[in-house]
């Protein structure tokens, strides 16, 4: 040998190391045999060591790193202490004759449960002395000597867990195995020591083996086409007359099959039978496509609908097969407007609920993602609701409005016929706006009571204006007539008639029967009080509603509804065209004034 010194240094150092080896070994064997390293002991904690075999391990452990051989050590430890255990624990059979009550996923966590117990009792002593009494020797005997093993067994003896064929077993299997990492990872005693773990090759090739995306494919395109099938079905709606005609609440679920397919695929992505952590962008990114694709849906289905919209307006609304198909109409306009509004709502409360915290924490304080959802969600609504509510009050306001067509035939009642003066209102003004208490009833259900008050609003509004209008044509004529026959024939006196009552002109009959009409249809009174809560004139319009149990609301919420005063300015209007008629109802005797 040309350095006989170099060869007898080898020489000692492999004698060396064969004799710590068998130091190392009894001293193994020792501490397998302490039954308080026995995991079948049952104990939560382990048991104190024998301190004999405890100054043995450390005495060798610090004589391997003194010569810079701790991964031989580590392999002693793996070949002596480790592999023993693992080969009973994983088999090629761990797995076989699962039972319903006892799976392969839950043979699985079995399997995971007794190596962790093995690393929590007989591995214990030696992370301990490692990472206390010898810490910055660099040894990392859990890595190196437990994880390295339990990694190959697993991909060697039970590689069907990494199939990614069947989504919810593979799912079960993934889960299952990162709790198993993950608390083998509690077992690292520094950070250093984990990212050790995470970087080691057998790690990453473990990792490899779960085909995340793949199993994503698989959920994927379960998802969509269930999402797909919902949406390219033509669209039921609820019939009229259906449901129990109860307010919505947070419970209320959405009438049409394609909304509930959409926030059933939502739900199904974040739900933890299907949520992986690792896929968190793709299970993101799926979601903004899912509400996409209800856009999509809902721009198709009003399409659809202003079809017949346009039909409806081609004619009026007095047919009775015309008025039907209106009913209808206004029940699909309402059930599509519910529907979006509770995906918004239902959407945004996931949103911050369910999918933030699933996020990683680099997700959650991205505005990105905030701005995006926020972004998708406004268009569902901006992009449609306004022109679905402007068809829904326009057929309200219409069918309203045709009952207005009889305010003139007030004046063929009186004019030439001798008629008695009027006492009270007209028949038909109680039906001016049941239209509306009728569409309100139909489907309240699917009516929140904010949109109640918004279509009110808006209806009472149109016929109010039209209503003054028409009034305002009828007594200008009136006057003009008037005016055309003082000027034919000279004004007679005063006459009384029947009962000593103060005799009125036909003319006077007109404006008395026009004044109680617009008093019925709203009120003499600039305030109301009702159950002892003093009423804004503003509120008349809603009042009705109120009495017929059809907005769920009690009086001293009205104010908090904060509807817009001016917009009730046309009854005030109105009023004032029949105000200077006043004066007729004292002559005639128990006329009406409500």
């Amino acid at each position: 040998h040309p350095f006989p010194a170099l060869q007898r240094i080898t020489r000692i150092k492999d004698i060396l190391q064969t004799n710590l080896a068998s130091a190392l070994r009894s001293t193994l064997h020792a501490l397998v045999a302490d039954p308080r390293t026995d995991p079948r002991a049952g104990a939560v904690s382990p048991a104190p060591l024998d301190p004999a075999i405890r100054d043995q391990l450390t005495q060798c452990l610090r004589t391997y790193a003194i010569i810079d051989q701790t991964r031989a050590a580590e392999g002693v430890i793996r070949e002596e202490m480790v592999v023993p255990v693992l080969e009973k624990i994983i088999t090629r059979t761990s797995l076989d004759l699962p039972t319903p009550t006892n799976t392969p996923a839950t043979q699985l966590a079995i399997l995971y449960g007794k190596v962790v117990s093995f690393v929590s009792q007989r591995a214990s002593p030696l992370l301990d002395i490692t990472h206390r009494v010898l810490r910055g020797t660099g040894y990392e005997i859990l890595v190196n000597a437990v994880w390295v093993e339990v990694a190959e067994r697993i991909a060697r003896d039970v590689p069907s867990i990494f199939a990614p064929g069947r989504a919810e077993v593979f799912h079960k299997n993934y889960t299952v195995t990162m709790s198993f990492v993950n608390t083998l990872e509690s077992h690292c005693a520094s950070q250093r020591s984990l990212l050790y773990m995470r970087a080691h090759p057998s790690y990453v090739e473990f990792m490899k083996r779960w085909q995340l995306p793949v199993y994503f494919q698989l959920r994927f395109k379960e998802i969509s086409t269930r999402v797909e099938d919902a949406c390219v079905a033509s669209v039921e709606f609820p019939p009229v007359g259906a449901g129990t005609g109860a307010a919505p609440d947070a419970t209320t679920q959405p009438a049409l099959a394609a909304t509930r397919a959409i926030l059933a695929a939502i739900d199904q992505c974040w739900s933890d039978d299907v949520f992986i952590y690792c896929l968190s962008h793709r299970f993101w990114k799926l979601t903004l496509q899912l509400i996409k694709r209800y856009k999509l849906w809902l721009e198709t289905t009003f399409g659809e609908l202003d079809e017949l919209v346009a039909g409806q307006a081609q004619g009026p609304a007095g047919e009775a097969a015309e008025a039907e198909d209106e009913i209808v109409l206004l029940r699909q306009l309402v059930v599509i407007g519910f529907d979006v509004e509770g995906v918004v709502e239902k959407v945004r409360t996931k949103y911050y609920g369910v999918i933030t915290p699933k996020l990683p924490e680099s997700m959650q304080d991205e505005q990105s993602l905030n701005d995006s959802i926020t972004s998708s969600l406004t268009r569902l609504t901006s992009d449609h609701l306004p022109d679905l509510h402007r068809k829904t009050t326009t057929i309200l306001t219409r069918r309203c409005l045709d009952t207005l067509k009889l305010v003139r035939t007030i004046t063929s009642q009186y004019h030439y016929t001798n008629r008695p003066p009027p006492r009270d209102h007209s028949p038909f003004v109680p039906a001016i706006l049941r239209p509306f208490v009728a569409f309100v009833e139909q489907n309240g259900e699917y009516l929140r009571e904010r949109r109640i008050v918004e279509f009110a609003t808006v209806v009472a509004e149109a016929v109010t204006t039209r209503y003054c209008a028409i009034v305002q044509e009828m007594l200008s004529a009136l006057k003009r007539t008037e005016e055309s026959l003082k000027r034919l024939k000279s004004r007679r006196g005063a006459q009384v008639v029947g009962g000593g009552e103060k005799a009125l002109s036909d003319e006077d009959k007109i404006r008395l029967q026009c004044l109680l009409d617009v008093s019925k249809f709203g009120s003499e009174e600039r305030r109301l009080t009702v159950g002892g809560s003093t009423i804004p004139f503003a509120y008349l319009f809603i009042l009705p509603f109120i009495h017929l149990r059809v907005l769920p609301i009690t009086v001293p919420q009205l104010e908090a509804l904060q509807i817009d005063k001016d917009k009730f300015e046309p009854f005030l209007e109105l009023y004032l065209v029949v105000e200077p008629y006043e004066s007729l109802r004292s002559a005639v005797p128990d006329v009406g004034r409500t």
